[in-house]
């Protein structure tokens, strides 16, 4: 059991008769499993993250919905959650709030792991400027990952992704669509039949962006309520220039077959 579960914390998944529930969340690193047909899983939570000293946002009702629509493709939505920024400057504040963008996107499972060869996913998506002026990129930002898994032992195991994201960049010439690469590399252990914990490293590189990488390490716990039910808890902190200072998240996750 320990085995199935360590698929749960890493977000790597096995067919097993009925499918397990295996989570895009908490964690950065997107899994290379997809939901069935006809099933619909829904990740949602929320968020505080300290940007700097004096500035903080918080962020409710985030989601993604995955649904299963062949037997290795499933359909993404996203939705970035309703979202309130707080800044204290001294002799002025900063009261933000509204709605986060939206996206859509699928997921194709290309290979199960054998051997040496890891689990491997291709996830393409792109953000929808749907949100209030506070909190949209005001463009689509279009992105790609391939995601991979490996099974290291019984209750242990790693999964990466690497990929590409477009970003809207501002400057005296106007709005520019530019480019950063992502990764992200994610250990896990199954700790008994229903807890898990992962840490993690992960960040942009700019391509054609401006500004130096963003990199972040992050860690967390995942606790199996039910076969189709995970509660998490997780946190992270910015260790380079160009990062939010702190951040912590809790989210629930469910599938309806």
């Amino acid at each position: 059991m320990r085995c199935a579960w360590l698929l749960f914390v890493l977000s790597v998944g096995t067919f097993l008769g009925a499918q397990d529930l295996v989570t895009d969340r908490p964690d950065q690193t997107e899994s290379a499993e997809v939901v069935l047909p006809g099933s619909v899983q829904i990740e949602f939570g929320a968020s505080h993250t300290q940007v700097t000293d004096n500035i903080d946002n918080q962020a409710f009702a985030d989601f993604l919905v995955r649904i299963g629509i062949f037997k290795n493709v499933e359909l993404r939505v996203t939705y970035d959650g309703y979202n309130q920024t707080e800044a204290d400057f001294g002799i002025a504040t900063l009261d933000e709030s509204g709605s986060g963008d939206s996206g859509l996107g699928f997921k194709w499972k290309m290979a199960e792991e054998k051997g040496s060869r890891p689990q491997t996913a291709l996830l393409v998506a792109t953000s929808l400027p749907t949100g209030d002026d506070a909190f949209t990129s005001d463009n689509p930002e279009p992105s790609f990952r391939f995601n991979f898994s490996h099974t290291l032992s019984e209750t242990t195991g790693v999964a990466y992704n690497l990929g590409m994201a477009a970003v809207t960049e501002n400057d005296e010439n106007g709005e520019h669509t530019m480019a950063v690469a992502q990764y992200t590399l994610v250990y896990g252990v199954g700790v008994s039949d229903r807890v898990g914990l992962f840490i993690e490293a992960y960040g942009d590189i700019p391509t054609s962006a401006s500004g130096g990488p963003s990199n972040y390490i992050d860690g967390g716990v995942t606790v199996l309520i039910n076969p189709k039910m995970q509660w998490d808890l997780s946190g992270g902190t910015g260790i380079s220039d160009n990062t939010e200072d702190w951040f912590i998240s809790t989210g629930l996750s469910f599938r309806i077959d």
